[in-house]
Order: C-alpha cells, then structure tokens, then sequence
C-alpha cells in the first residue's frame, strides 16, 4: 500500500493504491487530503473489494497508517521498524 501525490485534471491530489502480493492493484483512491481520514476510506473501500482481511500490510511508514489499520485490524501487531521492505509491516494471524 502507498500513495503519491499527482495533478489530476489541473489539480494535485493523493492517489492511494493498494497491490496484492503477486503485483495485481487491489484498489486505487483519490482525495485532497493526506490524513487520517482518507486512510481509512482507502483501507476499508480495498478491504471491501476483496472481502478479504489481509494477513498483512506493508506501508511506507505513514504516520496516519498505524492507526488507522490498528482500529480496522485490531488482531495486527506492528513489526520492528526494518522488517519490512518499505518501513513498517502490520501483521494478523488468519
């Protein structure tokens, strides 16, 4: 899962994407904002396209993404930072 920020029709914007683990996009969202709010609209629109709960999620360290998945996840841990290949890795047993 990451976001970016590109100019959509003129104007900039976050674009988040969410990719499974063999590189297929699960979900793409656009907003204004960058925050806690916009995450968590992300995560439950992907997680409600695959009706799947993720074992993990791996982030590039976020600030708002901790968060935000610890109350949408709350069987996730967070892993030591340097576990995951961009940051931080949350984890759920199955």
């Amino acid at each position: 899962m990451d976001e970016t920020y590109v100019k959509v029709a003129g104007q900039w914007r976050y674009v988040y994407r969410a990719i499974d683990q063999f590189g297929q996009v699960i979900d793409v969202f656009v907003s204004q904002q960058r925050d806690g709010r916009a995450a968590r609209r992300f995560f439950e629109q992907a997680i409600g396209t695959t009706k799947i709960r993720p074992i993990e999620v791996i982030t590039d360290q976020a600030p708002t993404y901790p968060v935000v998945l610890d109350e949408l996840l709350p069987a996730a841990g967070v892993a030591p930072i340097g576990t995951a290949i961009t940051g931080s890795r949350l984890t759920m047993g199955v």
